[in-house]
């Protein structure tokens, strides 16, 4: 499930207000005022001016806090905005800021469409690959996100002056306060701190080099001991040194924000798919695995063979052709300027009788000496011609038999594995037809995953199938469309851990090629 609306559904009004005021605030804009003595002209004197700041602490860190003053009074003005307000505003910034991003997209989006979208542009934030599966990208810009974020509070936590120590301090103890018995159980078992407090606990989280101690205060803790506004603005104005697009940064944080909030389950679970095996039949079937892929090997590479004889074939076919057109304006201009000289032949003996005036007859003899040129360049040019018409003929005779052979060998080599491909693609016909009931398949579908994809990743494609198939539209997660006569085909991927891309190719429910 990848509708990111779910979640936004399941967020307090006042988490709701807080991606408004995030969203509306967070800017290169907001950012680049005041940082200099001169006003601001276009983008580049905004982004240099931004950039200007990074190289000192001071200006950087009054920038994110007067950002943080602006998110803070956008929020308390957003209190005066009932529940379908603040739902309408968040769908509306999100679906301007994904216009930004994706000016191709010219249709108004769906809720699935522009979450597929958002996702896709947060996941460019931190390089994870483009066809991985929303709900997949889900995890890994969460996981991302929140590093980032640990690192930004970690830094800011080993800078703080004594104030701010005392500040923080306190507000990790009233958070120990709220939390139940067995939470606070579990946060001794992980920090082991010498007393247990805030103040002690506090010191730990400075001292480490990593965030591994922050991590597990903020798992039973919550962020809001460490002034979430605060930290996520520091997250989304770092991201900026690395060059990011602030509205990805921000699209990172609120998916990031949804799925540690709305409880909701975006990733497959694994063990649900067709193809999952447990552990210990996995074992088992790995070694049959091994010794069918070795027996479709030599199929595989037949069938590639058959391809490339093909693809001669049909190159070879459209030379011939375009030979033998060649050949054939060649015989044509020939066999006009033969016609033509047979004519100034016919009348030859009443030039050389002297009965034409002078003139008249040295105008003949200069065209009977141009026509014959032509006509002898033309006779080259047509045996020429010729040749290579025989030449291409010939090529395209090689290829016709090299394709037969090929196709014979296949054929041959096809025999020795067919029983177990045909069986195979059997079961997994029946199964995908059981589990993805809302799907048809192209009947010659099933034979060309078994053939093309492992067991695993098989795993990969149910995963994505899985995704499409629990979605209300199918066309949200499409990354082409092809119109056809009476359809329009969508197009999107998936890709393995190997980074193998898998190409779907379907017509709504329609599943129609694989590969």
């Amino acid at each position: 499930m990848m509708n990111l609306f779910e979640g936004v559904r399941k967020m307090t009004d006042d988490e709701i207000r807080m991606q408004i005021a995030l969203f509306r605030n967070v800017t290169l804009l907001n950012a680049a005022k005041e940082t200099s003595g001169k006003v601001l002209g276009g983008l580049a004197d905004i982004a240099n001016a931004f950039a200007e700041s990074f190289s000192k602490r001071t200006p950087f860190d009054f920038q994110v806090t007067r950002v943080c003053d602006m998110v803070r009074k956008e929020y308390d003005r957003l209190k005066a905005n009932d529940r379908v307000q603040l739902e309408y505003e968040l769908k509306k910034i999100l679906t301007e800021k994904c216009r930004e991003l994706v000016p191709e997209e010219s249709e108004e989006p769906d809720e699935e469409r522009l979450s597929f979208l958002i996702i896709n542009e947060a996941a460019k934030v931190y390089g994870i690959h483009k066809y991985k599966t929303p709900s997949g990208k889900i995890e890994a810009v969460s996981t991302a996100y929140n590093n980032a974020l640990l690192s930004v509070i970690h830094t800011r936590l080993q800078k703080q002056g004594k104030e701010e120590v005392i500040h923080t301090d306190q507000k990790i103890q009233d958070a120990m306060n709220a939390v139940s018995l067995d939470t606070k159980r579990q946060l001794q078992s992980a920090l082991m701190p010498k007393e247990f407090s805030g103040r002690c606990i506090g010191r730990i989280l400075r001292l480490e080099r990593s965030t591994k101690y922050l991590s597990y205060t903020v798992t039973f803790l919550g962020y809001g001991c460490f002034d979430e506004v605060l930290s996520n603005v520091s997250a989304v104005f770092s991201a900026m040194r690395a060059f990011k697009r602030i509205s990805r940064v921000l699209f990172a944080q609120m998916i990031w924000k949804i799925k540690n909030t709305s409880h909701l389950t975006f990733t497959i679970a694994e063990n649900v798919l067709p193809a999952y095996l447990d552990p210990v039949r996995r074992q088992e079937f790995m070694i049959q695995e091994q010794e069918f892929r070795a027996a479709l090997a030599g199929r595989i590479e037949s069938e590639q063979q058959y391809a490339k004889c093909e693809q001669a074939v049909t190159k070879q076919e459209e030379k011939a052709a375009d030979a033998k057109q060649r050949l054939e304006l060649m015989q044509r201009d020939y066999d006009e300027l033969q016609m033509k000289f047979m004519g100034l032949e016919s009348r030859k003996d009443e030039y050389m009788n002297r009965t034409r005036p002078e003139n008249e007859t040295k105008d003949y003899y200069s065209e009977v000496n141009e026509t014959k040129r032509r006509l002898d360049r033309a006779q080259a040019q047509l045996s020429k011609a010729g040749a290579k018409y025989r030449e291409e003929e010939e090529k395209r005779g090689r290829a016709e038999s090299e394709k037969n052979t090929a196709m014979l060998n296949l054929e041959v080599v096809k025999r020795k594995t067919e029983e177990e491909v045909r069986e195979r693609a059997r079961e997994i016909e029946k199964v995908w037809k059981a589990f993805f009931f809302r799907f048809s398949f192209e009947e010659d579908l099933f034979e060309s995953v078994v053939i093309h994809f492992t067991r695993d990743e098989v795993l990969i494609i149910e995963e994505m199938l899985k995704e499409l198939h629990e979605s209300r539209n199918t066309g949200s997660f499409a990354y082409e469309t092809k119109q056809e006569e009476d359809h329009t085909e969508s197009v999107t991927y998936t890709v393995t851990p190997g980074e193998k891309v898998i190409r779907i190719v379907y017509e709504k429910t329609h599943i129609m090629q694989i590969g």
